[in-house]
């Protein structure tokens, strides 16, 4: 679907999701779940991915229980929920 082979490719996802601060156009979901697959790619890439993502829950919080989640299927919800998430490991 989107060549993210290179990190221009995850910046350039990263700005698709990003150009529709309050909103959800069609192509979003699909363009974050493509993102979240890559979430564990080297260094540079996961920062942005991960940047990307909080930056995206904060501009759609608000209207995230009653309006945007409805763009994502239940599996969609999952992913970006443990994206969501911060993950602490305690050894």
């Amino acid at each position: 679907m989107y060549d993210v082979e290179h990190f221009e490719g995850i910046l350039g996802l990263c700005a698709i999701v990003l150009a529709s601060p309050y909103d959800i156009p069609s192509h979003v979901p699909k363009v974050l779940m493509q993102l979240c697959t890559h979430s564990h790619d080297p260094d540079l890439r996961q920062k942005s991915i991960k940047q990307c993502v909080s930056d995206f829950r904060r501009t759609h919080h608000d209207s995230w229980h009653y309006e945007h989640r409805q763009h994502f299927t239940d599996d969609q919800l999952v992913i970006l929920a443990n994206m969501f998430t911060s993950h602490n490991y305690y050894a």
